[in-house]
C-alpha cells in the first residue's frame, strides 16, 4: 500500500460570486482536511458540495472543475475547485402536470418561489417537501426545462402523480380484559377539495368506545394560517373509574 498522499492544499478559484461569507462557511464545511489523506470520495463530495453552494445563489447552471497536483514527490496533493457559474438566473414560468382531481392553485401555494424570484436550489427542494407532506402525492418532482440553452429565466415543470386521497383501516380483535373489541378508521385528505383533511376514528370493547372526529382546512384567509377541528365522544372503564369525554376543539395554526 505504501504511504498515504496526504492533502497538501485545498484552493478555490472563480467563487467569487457567492457572499464572502456564505463562501467561508462552505468552505468550512468541506469534507477535505489539511494534512489527512487523500479520499476521493470526499473529493467527490466536496466538489459536489461547491456546486450546489452555487445553485443555491442564483446560478442554476454552475459546473466546478477539480485538479490535482500530487508534487514533485507525489505525496501531498493540492487541490484545485474551479467554478464556471455560468449567468446569473431567476426563475421564470412554472408548469404543473399529472394532477387529476387537485387543483393547479393548491399545487402552486405550496411552492416556496415564484417567478421573478432568484434562482435557489434550496427553494426548489424546499417546495418538493410541502407537496409531499400534504399526503395527496405518491410522486412529486419539480425539475427545469430545457437546462441547456441556459436562459436568465428558469422555467420549471412540477410533475406529480396523485395517490389514494381516502384510507381506510378496520381491525378486530380479542383481549382478556376488554373481550371482543372493534376499531375502525377513515381518512380523506381531499376533503371537499381545497387539499382539506377530514377523518373519523370509532371504537368499541367493554373497556372504551366512541367516536372522534377530526377536520383541517390549511390557508385559512392566509398561506401560512390553518384552521383545525376535532370533536369526540369517548367512553373509558377501568377499575378504579368510569369516564365520559365529549366536547370540541378549535385550533387556529400559524407556520
Amino acid at each position: 500500500e505504501g504511504q498515504p498522499v496526504t492533502v497538501a492544499a485545498v484552493d478555490f478559484l472563480g467563487f467569487e460570486v457567492i457572499p464572502p461569507d456564505r463562501l467561508a462557511q462552505m468552505q468550512a464545511q468541506m469534507p477535505l482536511v489539511v494534512g489527512m489523506p487523500r479520499d476521493r470520495q470526499l473529493a467527490v463530495a466536496a466538489r459536489e458540495l461547491a456546486v450546489n453552494t452555487l445553485r443555491d445563489h442564483g446560478y442554476p447552471y454552475a459546473r466546478v472543475r477539480t485538479q490535482e497536483d500530487d508534487g514533485p514527490a507525489g505525496t501531498s496533493a493540492t487541490l484545485v475547485f474551479t467554478a464556471e457559474p455560468g449567468p446569473l438566473a431567476h426563475f421564470g414560468s412554472v408548469e404543473i402536470a399529472g394532477n387529476n382531481s387537485v387543483n393547479d392553485r393548491i399545487i402552486e401555494r405550496q411552492l416556496s418561489f415564484k417567478a421573478g424570484d432568484l434562482y435557489r436550489r434550496s427553494v426548489v427542494q424546499e417546495s418538493q417537501r410541502r407537496l409531499y407532506q400534504m399526503e395527496l402525492f405518491q410522486f412529486v418532482n419539480i425539475e427545469s426545462l430545457d437546462p441547456e440553452a441556459q436562459r436568465p429565466d428558469v422555467n420549471t415543470r412540477v410533475t406529480v402523480a396523485e395517490g389514494r386521497h381516502q384510507r381506510v383501516n378496520f381491525g378486530v380483535g380479542y383481549g382478556t380484559e376488554e373481550k371482543a373489541r372493534v376499531d375502525g378508521e377513515y381518512h380523506h385528505v381531499n376533503f371537499l377539495g381545497g387539499a382539506r383533511s377530514a377523518g373519523a376514528h370509532a371504537r368499541w370493547s367493554s373497556l372504551d368506545r366512541g367516536v372522534r372526529l377530526d377536520f383541517n382546512q390549511p390557508y385559512f384567509f392566509a398561506p401560512r394560517l390553518s384552521l383545525g377541528g376535532e370533536a369526540q365522544q369517548w367512553y373509558t372503564v377501568t377499575p378504579a373509574y368510569r369516564s365520559v369525554v365529549t366536547g370540541a376543539r378549535a385550533t387556529l395554526m400559524h407556520r
